[in-house]
């Protein structure tokens, strides 16, 4: 198991806000679903970023299944 520390970028953290307000208009609590769904996807990264398929040049893909 390969171990890698996953790193944020600042656009990214101001995309996931912007989708939890809209996740939480079109219905209450939504967007801490959301969240809790993306921390696990980030974590299963950390865990074993091998383990998911490279998608373009050198960057590798985890959909969150839940939420499109």
């Amino acid at each position: 198991m390969n171990k890698h520390k996953v790193v944020v970028q600042n656009l990214a953290k101001e995309d996931v806000k912007e989708i939890c307000k809209w996740y939480n208009k079109q219905q209450k609590g939504l967007a801490k679903q959301f969240v809790a769904e993306m921390k696990q996807a980030l974590f299963a990264i950390e865990r074993n970023s091998t383990s998911f398929a490279i998608r373009f040049k050198n960057l590798r893909l985890a959909n969150v299944e839940i939420f499109p």
